[in-house]
């Protein structure tokens, strides 16, 4: 039996700062990122841009972020170049808030704003640059900070109140646009969110200063060549069979995922409300489901979690097919949060016990720009389909269909990671 770790003092304030951080991250992205399609969308008027804002800025910011290997090399430490990027991302709010005041009010009916669409995208590609330079040297440091046997709980914990911190912010967004805001109408009132996101992640980044290093820089790194990298992807015995999953299922889910914001807009007309309820309910079912999935990762490991939420993912799209009543889309939602609430916390599992430590920064920068990539194909695949048919109601039919028909051919790569899964450890080993 392995016994659990003794946590002192200092690790204690460690682990609750990162918990903390946790949070604030969430309360960021909640009434920050998740509202940037929507304002493209308002100050635009482009269903197009749209859609293309949650992929195209996203490969901008990967290949800004290749520097992360030599950033961490040249300041000699994961934490500092961790910091740096997340106040990178930080600032990125404040044009932001600019665009939103300096046009106050949405473009009249048929009017499209293209001209703004190059300055929204680089904006957008300056948050994430930093918040994808930061991640892979942000999952070295945890590796050091976060004892190994408490990390599974841990981390479910941590996502779980980060997921209620995203949900929350994301329902007052809401609320503030459609009341306040008087239905989101007001492109100033994003101005408003776009601020309260810079408080967020200023308050973040002081809680990452204060969080301790231990390992600046992993013994032995090396930053694995693109070419080895890519070699390694398509074997099956290169290690990395996490990335090939996750890669593929952005990819897939990426043709449908961008325009189910015009979609409920333009052809469900619906309004902000509806909007938010239905965004909403898929947050809060990722937090109601975050213990099960814990205890499961606990119990039986986190790949039976992975394979779990691959399967419930591939369906999903393809759901708003069978029909668009309100409270049947909002039942489709509840199985959207369960699915990925399960995806997103194996995903965090597995990066820890599937990628080297010595390699996981160089590994997963690299990672970044193919997943970036892949969003962008799907989504103008997505894009390119809605273009072709219309932008009619049968085009986001047809799309949502081929979505999940694509997304099926990700499970068989999931399950061979599955197979592939090491012994259980004792329970104790896990507990924290």
């Amino acid at each position: 039996m392995t016994a659990p770790p003794v946590v002192d003092a200092a690790l204690r304030r460690d682990l609750r700062f990162v918990m903390v951080d946790g949070v604030m991250w969430s309360l960021m992205v909640g009434v920050g990122e998740f509202c940037f399609a929507l304002f493209v969308l308002t100050v635009t008027g482009s269903e197009v841009a749209s859609g293309l804002a949650v992929s195209v800025p996203v490969l901008i910011g990967a290949v800004l972020q290749l520097a992360s290997p030599a950033g961490v090399r040249a300041l000699g430490s994961q934490k500092r170049w961790v910091v740096l990027c997340v106040f990178m991302q930080t600032l990125a709010f404040l044009p932001m808030v600019a665009v939103a005041l300096a046009y106050p009010t949405r473009p009249e009916a048929g009017e499209v704003r293209a001209w703004l669409v190059p300055v929204l995208f680089s904006i957008a590609a300056l948050y994430w640059a930093g918040g994808m330079a930061a991640g892979g040297a942000w999952f070295t440091w945890m590796s050091s900070t976060v004892p190994a046997a408490m990390r599974t709980r841990y981390f479910a914990t941590r996502t779980r109140w980060a997921q209620l911190g995203a949900l929350t912010s994301f329902v007052l967004a809401g609320v503030y646009l459609q009341g306040v805001a008087q239905g989101g109408r007001n492109v100033a009132a994003f101005a408003v969110l776009f601020a309260a996101a810079f408080v967020f992640r200023a308050i973040s980044t002081g809680l990452l200063i204060g969080t301790r290093e231990s390992t600046p820089v992993p013994a032995n790194v090396r930053v694995v060549p693109i070419g080895e990298w890519l070699r390694r992807l398509v074997s099956r015995t290169g290690g990395l069979q996490l990335v090939q999953c996750v890669l593929a299922m952005q990819f897939t889910s990426m043709i449908a995922g961008p325009y189910f914001t015009a979609f409920i807009k333009r052809e469900l007309h619906g309004s902000d409300a509806e909007w938010m309820m239905l965004n909403g309910t898929t947050l809060l079912f990722k937090i109601l489901s975050t213990p099960l999935w814990g205890w499961v990762a606990t119990r039986y490991g986190a790949r039976l979690v992975f394979l779990c939420a691959g399967i419930g993912i591939a369906p999903l799209a393809v759901l708003w097919v069978v029909h668009q009543n309100f409270v049947y889309l909002l039942v489709v939602q509840m199985a959207s949060g369960l699915a990925w609430g399960a995806w997103e916390l194996a995903v965090v599992l597995l990066t820890f016990e599937t990628l080297r430590e010595h390699e996981r920064t160089s590994i997963l920068t690299t990672q970044n720009l193919f997943n970036a990539v892949a969003m962008v194909v799907g989504s103008a695949l997505g894009g390119f389909m809605l273009y072709v048919a219309g932008n009619s109601f049968q085009a986001y039919m047809i799309v949502y269909t081929v979505s999940s028909i694509a997304r099926l051919a990700v499970i068989p790569l999931i399950w061979h990671l599955y197979r592939r899964r090491p012994p259980p450890e004792p329970a104790a080993a896990v507990r924290g």
